[in-house]
């Protein structure tokens, strides 16, 4: 069964259901917004939490409002909950324009398509300092596509354009370092690096 993808979701996503947080039991329209809400200034700092996503169990099917086990169709109607579904992330999204596909190497989903991009083991390896992925999405002219890390169950990624494929240059453990650009741990572009992080999180205070 399917319906009208536009009368249902969130800000976030367009998807037949809710999510059960793990972490409060409380029930949000995606992870994002049960972040949002968790982390706002008006919560005390000692209650702010994320979710974790992959130990999300519970999801309830926004038609019939029945509550079940992660499944992409509703147990209950048998309303498609997410025309793109990932048992691994417990990810719905009826929007599958985005090319959604999941990663293994980076523990994730991610969009664009997966015949666009490929992983890089060696590139990816343990991301020491999580930020520097904030950097990279600032340069698509670099080829990067998405940095992650998985910090539920500790995996790294690095996804590059296949346009990169057989001419990338690959460096073991470069997002080991502050900047994974041009390799240096200390000096001038880490400066810049983390004074464009301290500017950032002043603004967003």
């Amino acid at each position: 069964m399917d319906f009208a993808t536009e009368q249902h979701g969130c800000e976030h996503y367009r998807r037949g259901c809710r999510v059960v947080a793990p972490c409060c039991g409380e029930v949000f329209g995606c992870r994002h917004c049960h972040n949002d809400a968790k982390n706002s200034l008006e919560v005390d700092p000692r209650d702010r939490h994320e979710i974790p996503r992959h130990e999300i169990n519970k999801v309830i099917c926004t038609l019939c409002s029945k509550e079940q086990d992660v499944q992409q169709n509703c147990s209950n109607c048998g309303a498609c909950m997410g025309k793109y579904f990932c048992e691994i992330c417990n990810f719905f999204d009826d929007d599958i324009s985005k090319g959604q596909y999941h990663c293994h190497g980076c523990g994730i989903c991610r969009t664009g398509g997966a015949d666009n991009f490929f992983h890089c083991d060696t590139c990816g390896k343990f991301l020491h300092d999580i930020r520097s992925a904030m950097i990279l999405l600032t340069v698509p002219q670099q080829g990067f596509h998405q940095l992650s890390r998985c910090l539920c169950c500790n995996l790294t990624g690095c996804c590059y354009s296949n346009v990169l494929k057989d001419s990338h240059r690959c460096v073991e453990r470069a997002m080991h370092h502050n900047c994974p650009v041009c390799f240096e741990v200390s000096g001038l572009c880490s400066m810049v690096f983390h004074s464009i992080i301290l500017r950032k999180e002043i603004i967003s205070f």
